[in-house]
């Protein structure tokens, strides 16, 4: 019984009858989970993609924001040079650089505070755009000035439109449906004028180096050159007669080749003797490493070619807490880098590239056009003065014992001598002729420029008359380039096709100079003089004894009429670019 029994047991679990079905059930639940989970793994990913998307789109949306605010920005300094006089291209927008953290401490530099370290967030006011959609989405942007300077923060922020609701719940993976991007942009206003430098020169030092106890005070910059085949070369350029001078090779050659004691860029007047300095207007003060002190905000700019720094020679100098000066240069942008980098005292370091496009900035030739005149000549013969053969003699050798003369115009162009004070108004054209200041002091006052197709040579003082002193305080009153009590312009340019020689004659020692001087070859200056001014010179040679260049940047807004590149031309630059979190 038990064996039958045994046999049809055996016979049952034999049978297979069923299980195709079963394994099928099997195999379609498993089917049915892995397509669950492609459906779950598919819809995360489209949904992965569309945040991708939707943040990129938000981003490009931000960008567009800062280059409209770049675009107003840039248009309302052209039109105004001002950020600060209540609205930006016509956009009411009020000046906000001098607001106060949540403590009532002064922020400064968007960031910084009176009476700590801590950086702070900057505080931003709304830019009132009305038209803001783009793509979909839009974009809000918003901006702080930076008290006392032509710096500015800009603050974007883009928006995407509205997302799908991908699973029902009224927003998207549980936050909003908007998705944002935040961008902050650091920029400022940079002068491309070659006459906000103590110093602008188309190839750089001619020839011998820089060397003694030079110092240059204020911005420097250098564009060197090529060839015609676009080798390393800087370029003499032309002489007078527009023949071409020799090339000098970049590796035979630099930019700038400082020696000795010599300082480059320096950013203070520290050392400026007492009869100059009370000539011109004081220094614009800044907030530095908690201290307020008086700076150039000087700059060493060099296109092409290396600045060579030897024995004691250095860009700016170590800050000095507690002197009232700044002694640091904001910013050195030298391609070709330097020889002697511990040399450098510089705000951002020794090795960031020139930074300006390099079509915006050449250097400026009286053969250029001017206007609706074909070059320098046309335009003074045509508007200005020209001295007659007669005249020129006269000009040539000018001193404070120069008999009296009125030449031109003075309602409209004039040079004039009057018991030994010069007075230049408007343009003047000593064509086919010379000028020169020799054997006594020449003071001068008027608003002018004197172009010269010969070389000038200044072998005595030329200089702006003695202070007036202020009934109240009894302290000079400040009269180059105008003087701040009557409004009395008084800056001199000098122009010539050849080239400016200063302190080169016999008995010249211990100069002052001041104005701007503009020398198509050359700019030679010897003995211990000191220059008030600019110099605008294919090449400059500082190469003997101790002289000094100390740039005056108030003379950059009131250049005389008829000097050469003398129109505002400003360049927005972007310093710092980051994306940030949303505010």
């Amino acid at each position: 019984m038990f064996t039958k029994n045994w046999k049809r047991l055996l016979t049952k679990l034999e049978d297979n009858r069923g299980s195709v079905l079963l394994t099928t059930y099997m195999l379609t639940m498993v089917l049915l989970i892995l397509g669950a989970a492609f459906l779950v793994l598919s819809s995360n990913e489209s949904r992965i993609s569309e945040v991708q998307r939707k943040t990129t789109q938000a981003f490009y949306i931000a960008e567009a924001g800062i280059e409209r605010a770049i675009f107003d920005l840039k248009t309302d300094f052209e039109n105004s040079q001002n950020w600060t006089d209540g609205d930006i291209n016509t956009l009411v927008f009020p000046y906000h650089g001098d607001d106060e953290d949540d403590n009532s401490n002064e922020v400064l530099d968007a960031g910084e505070d009176t009476d700590s370290d801590e950086l702070l967030d900057p505080h931003f006011v709304l830019l009132p755009y009305v038209d803001t959609v783009l793509n979909g989405g839009s974009y809000t942007v918003s901006l702080e000035n930076v008290a006392g300077t032509d710096d500015i923060w800009i603050r974007s922020t883009g928006t995407s439109g509205n997302m799908e609701d991908l699973d029902g719940d009224g927003t998207f993976d549980g936050t909003l449906d908007d998705i944002s991007q935040t961008i902050l942009v650091y920029a400022k206003i940079v002068d491309l004028s070659p006459w906000d430098n103590a110093i602008f020169g188309g190839a750089g030092s001619a020839g011998g180096m820089v060397n003694g106890n030079v110092t240059i005070a204020g911005s420097v910059h250098i564009l060197g050159g090529e060839d015609t085949n676009g080798n390393g070369v800087l370029d003499a350029g032309e002489d007078k007669n527009g023949n071409s001078l020799l090339d000098q090779l970049a590796e035979e050659a630099y930019a700038i080749d400082l020696s000795g004691d010599a300082e480059l860029v320096g950013n203070n007047y520290d050392g400026l003797e007492d009869d100059l300095k009370d000539r011109v207007p004081d220094l614009e003060t800044v907030l530095f490493n908690e201290e307020n002190v008086e700076t150039l905000n000087a700059e060493l700019r060099v296109r092409r070619g290396a600045v060579r720094l030897t024995a004691s020679s250095q860009v700016g100098e170590d800050d000095d807490d507690g002197d009232g000066d700044k002694e640091t240069v904001d910013g050195t942008y030298v391609t070709d880098g330097f020889d002697g980098v511990d040399h450098v005292f510089s705000d951002n370091g020794y090795d960031q590239a020139y930074d300006l496009v390099e079509a915006a900035v050449e250097f400026p030739s009286l053969n250029e056009p001017v206007g609706v005149y074909a070059d320098y000549d046309a335009y003074f013969t045509a508007e200005g003065y020209t001295l007659t053969a007669g005249e020129l003699t006269a000009v040539a050798t000018l001193s404070g014992a120069t008999p009296d003369f009125t030449y031109g115009n003075c309602a409209t162009n004039c040079i004039s001598m009057t018991g030994g004070d010069l007075y230049v108004n408007g343009m003047i054209y000593i064509k086919d002729g010379t000028l020169g200041i020799t054997g006594s002091t020449v003071e001068y006052t008027g608003q002018g420029t004197i172009l010269v197709t010969g070389n000038v040579d200044i072998n005595e003082d030329l200089i702006t008359p003695e202070p007036d002193l202020d009934a109240v305080t009894g302290e000079p009153i400040p009269n180059y380039p105008f003087n701040e009590d009557t409004g009395q312009k008084n800056i001199l340019g000098i122009m010539t096709a050849g080239n400016i020689n200063i302190g080169t004659g016999a008995g010249a020692a211990q100069l002052n100079i001041m104005g701007l001087f503009y020398a198509a070859v050359t700019v030679t200056i010897e003995k211990q003089t000191d220059i008030m001014g600019s110099i605008v010179s294919n090449y400059f040679d500082i190469s003997n004894q101790v002289p000094s260049i100390w740039q005056v940047p108030a003379t950059r807004n009131d250049l005389p009429g008829g000097l050469i590149n003398g129109d505002e031309l400003f360049m927005m630059k972007v310093v710092s670019w980051q994306k940030v979190d949303n505010p």
